[in-house]
């Protein structure tokens, strides 16, 4: 009972390591995603989601990606995410697709992930999908702040004014 203990103990601390060095590579630039895809990194660690593909992609690219886009077509929301963010950063292509982010990011929202919706009202704003399209912005962003995104809600309150 007591060695079992140890064990769990051990891989929580390992766990926790390796989030705090990913956060580390996140924040030097390495890899864009936030802080709350983290919080539950025990869980994504043992169902195998986008979280170890976007792991794997730091550390070797093409098995990573492979990986991510595996997990993002099974439906993690999470790995459509990271995907949405790589494509418009130009990360997967190596220059920015955002159509392609677009697509990730509406298969994430569906699935209530709020920053997926707010990137896509974003894409909509700065006019990354063709012309600028405020109404679309707006529809995007609306989703996004009834979903809780604050940065949203503050996007529509400036639109207000």
């Amino acid at each position: 009972m007591q060695g079992s203990f140890k064990v769990h103990t051990g891989i929580r601390t390992a766990r926790r390591w390796l989030a705090f060095m990913l956060s580390g590579l996140l924040m030097a630039g390495a890899w864009s995603t936030t802080n709350a895809q983290f919080e539950d990194l025990d869980a994504a660690l043992a169902r195998n989601s986008g979280l170890v593909g976007v792991q794997l992609v730091l550390a070797e690219q093409p098995r990573g990606l492979r990986m991510l886009v595996n997990a993002a077509e099974r439906g993690d929301r999470l790995a459509q995410y990271n995907l949405g963010v790589a494509y418009s950063q130009g990360r997967v292509t190596g220059r920015p697709a955002p159509k392609a982010a677009l697509g990730w990011y509406r298969r994430a929202a569906a699935q209530g992930h709020a920053s997926a919706a707010y990137n896509a009202g974003v894409l909509f704003s700065n006019g990354a999908i063709g012309a600028v399209d405020l109404e679309r912005a707006t529809q995007w962003m609306r989703w996004a702040a009834d979903m809780r995104h604050a940065a949203a809600s503050r996007w529509l309150a400036r639109r207000d004014r």
